[in-house]
């Protein structure tokens, strides 16, 4: 880490977050720029406690890359060798479709002009 003030908040970060961004994060990058030449950003997890979960020797959750002015949603597998705990292989998986959120009744749209 290059930047001594960011230290006290990576304290806080639990270590399924800090395999994610230093372990994983890196690796997920150069996969993806295989297939996406223009990614240049990439997020592993978000904000919701349920976004990346390290299972075993597996970091396992959803997150985001940059590609030109866009940002596209990804599902990943990020595996690790328990030995030496580095990234062993990053695998983009199947995206699922995002679920359209409704209250319990019928969505119904404004007429033009109201």
């Amino acid at each position: 880490m290059t930047d001594k003030s960011a230290v006290k908040e990576v304290e806080s970060w639990s270590d399924t977050k800090k395999v994610a961004e230093f372990i994983c994060r890196p690796l997920a990058l150069s996969v993806i720029q295989q297939e996406h030449k223009e990614a240049d950003k990439v997020f592993l997890g978000d904000e919701s406690p349920n976004s990346i979960r390290l299972v075993d020797s597996h970091l396992i959750g959803t997150g985001m890359y940059r590609q030109g002015f866009g940002w596209k949603n990804i599902r990943f597998s990020c595996e690790l060798d328990p030995k030496t705990g580095e990234a062993r292989s990053f695998k983009l998986l199947k995206a699922l479709p995002p679920q359209l959120q409704t209250g319990p009744e019928p969505v119904i749209l404004p007429k033009k002009g109201e």
